[in-house]
């Protein structure tokens, strides 16, 4: 509009203004509207991957979520904050309940009550590999720091936060986007009371032990070949660039021995999300999806990476920090009879105790610093790369992409062209 007007002051006649180079209003007021429709309809659309927002999560997560009644209160409001967030997603919400035994502040062994809390995008299951599954726990250790601590969010904290944006981002992307449409069923899941985390030690059953028992078998129907894999999300934001600020020992080179070349080639650093498998075709297939897609993501090049553990020799004592995380209660599945069924599932860590922070955010020998300060740029963008490859693998897999073969595609196109005529209409 500006530039028709700034045309029609260079008419020949020097001041006088010629009246067919005046712009009609109504034709003016057309043409704004035009440019209105046509850049909401071009630009209103969303990318794939969508904007993660971690914050909303994690701000529920700063208090203690031990099974304990003094803790109570802030156990509901996580609970609350996930039933709201699947529902949120267009989830169908179930709640799993079940009882272990856990060990109180006085060091006695008491049963409580803990609560799965399932968020289902219900569509085919009938299918070979149709059902996928993502997981993380969402209560916590007693933490050995008071207040609020890092603890509260390295672990189950920021691993539940990122499952809730990906049931998100993948509930906007297949039914707002008009770009996906979802075929097959898709699983979030919350889990409660982690048993293998607690010091010192409760001596009852898991919670993701319990849940794939009495509540994922059935739903399968008790075949295997219905399961197409599930992601655990543990630890998954402590990244250190660091030498050496890898542990590597000795029975980890005797579990995973290429990998241990790789890391050891890079001086050791604490630079990449690990990928955990145990050689389970399935379970590999998932894993080489992922990694396709969470390099496709890194569209520039960054200073962190993935790395595939897979166990290759004799486990030995490495177990003893990877049996704690749900993926084991998968693998070492047994249905009702007692048979080993192991069931496809990918952990995706940091590895947690076997990687360590910067000095310089050590408070008094205890990681006790502020989720502000902890959660930097360079760690955010790690966990949304994990988020967002995640989110492009259940799209590949569980949905299919629309084409779009005219209809409201091809209006965008159509305007632009109307607003172009109208222009070389005024310009004449």
């Amino acid at each position: 509009v500006r530039l028709v007007g700034d045309i029609s002051h260079q008419s020949p006649a020097g001041n006088h203004q010629d009246n067919r180079s005046r712009t009609p209003p109504m034709i003016k007021q057309g043409l704004l509207l035009l440019c209105c429709l046509t850049g909401t309809l071009v630009w209103g659309r969303e990318p794939t991957e969508g904007d993660v927002n971690l914050d909303q999560h994690l701000k529920f997560l700063s208090s203690s979520r031990y099974p304990i009644d003094q803790n109570e209160n802030s156990r509901e409001k996580i609970q609350d904050h996930i039933k709201d967030s699947f529902m949120r997603s267009g989830l169908k919400r179930v709640e799993h309940r079940f009882n272990t035994t856990v060990r109180d502040e006085d060091g006695q062994d008491v049963v409580v009550e803990g609560i799965n809390i399932i968020g289902i995008n219900e569509h085919s299951s009938d299918k070979m590999g149709a059902v996928l599954l993502v997981a993380a726990d969402y209560d916590s250790a007693r933490p050995m720091c008071s207040g609020s601590c890092l603890e509260l969010f390295q672990n189950n904290g920021v691993g539940v936060a990122a499952m809730l944006e990906i049931a998100r981002l993948f509930d906007h992307n297949s039914r707002f986007s008009g770009d996906w449409r979802s075929d097959l069923t898709t699983i979030f899941v919350a889990f409660d009371i982690n048993t293998k985390e607690h010091l010192p030690g409760s001596p009852g059953e898991q919670g993701s032990k319990i849940f794939l028992r009495e509540w994922l078998w059935p739903y399968l129907n008790e075949n295997k070949e219905l399961f197409g894999g599930a992601f655990i999300l543990d630890s998954i934001s402590k990244l250190n660039y660091e030498n050496s600020s890898q542990k590597l020992h000795s029975n980890f080179q005797k579990a995973f021995p290429s990998a241990y070349e790789r890391i050891s080639a890079r001086g050791k650093k604490g630079d990449f999300l690990a990928m955990l498998n145990n050689g389970d075709e399935t379970t590999a297939t998932l894993m080489d999806q992922f990694k396709m897609q969470y390099e496709l993501k890194l569209r520039k090049k960054l200073p962190f990476t993935l790395e595939e553990l897979e166990l290759e020799g004799r486990p030995g004592a490495v177990l003893e920090y990877l049996n704690h995380q749900a993926h084991y209660n998968f693998w070492t599945f047994k249905d009702n009879e007692n048979k080993a069924v192991p069931l496809p599932a990918l952990l995706l860590t940091d590895t947690e105790n076997e990687r360590s922070l910067p000095d310089t955010e050590a408070c008094n020998g205890k990681l006790c610093n502020e989720l502000k300060e902890y959660m930097d740029d360079d760690r955010r963008e790690f966990v949304e790369a994990t988020i967002n490859g995640v989110v492009s693998t259940l799209l590949q897999r569980q949905s299919h992409r629309i084409e779009h073969n005219g209809g409201m595609k091809a209006v965008p196109s159509i305007m632009v062209s109307l607003l172009l005529v109208l222009i070389a209409k005024l310009l004449r």
